[in-house]
């Protein structure tokens, strides 16, 4: 499954937006049973949360004990997460973030992590 990094974007927000922190979800594994559509997205939701949590945007916890077919997690961001949408909130600064990611061929979740902490330094320094 190829990343979705504004997909990443909007969950970050999401997450930002509860106010306890954890935001809770159940997924259904294998996701056989589900219509196609939501199949697809439950799959791309599924992947991009562990993207997140590999790179320590996002911590995961189980919230109830899996069995084969139910898994209970939910996820709240880190002060990583935190950070890194900060650096990516404006939306100017998201479509020059994702111009460069596109001239590059595409970037892994760590480049643009660490692109977007060089761009919020220039913004912060002045330098545009």
């Amino acid at each position: 499954m190829k990343r979705d990094h504004d997909f990443i974007r909007e969950t970050l927000f999401t997450a930002e937006m509860w106010p306890k922190g954890y935001i809770g979800f159940t997924e259904t594994l294998p996701f056989d049973d589900k219509p196609e559509k939501e199949r697809e997205y439950l799959l791309k939701w599924e992947h991009h949360l562990r993207i997140m949590q590999d790179e320590n945007l996002i911590f995961i916890r189980p919230i109830r004990k899996e069995d084969r077919h139910h898994k209970g997690e939910e996820y709240r961001l880190t002060s990583k997460g935190h950070d890194y949408l900060d650096a990516i909130r404006d939306d100017t600064v998201w479509a020059k973030l994702k111009a460069k990611f596109l001239a590059a061929g595409g970037v892994g979740l760590s480049v643009a992590i660490e692109l977007a902490k060089e761009e919020l330094a220039r913004r912060i320094l002045g330098g545009g």
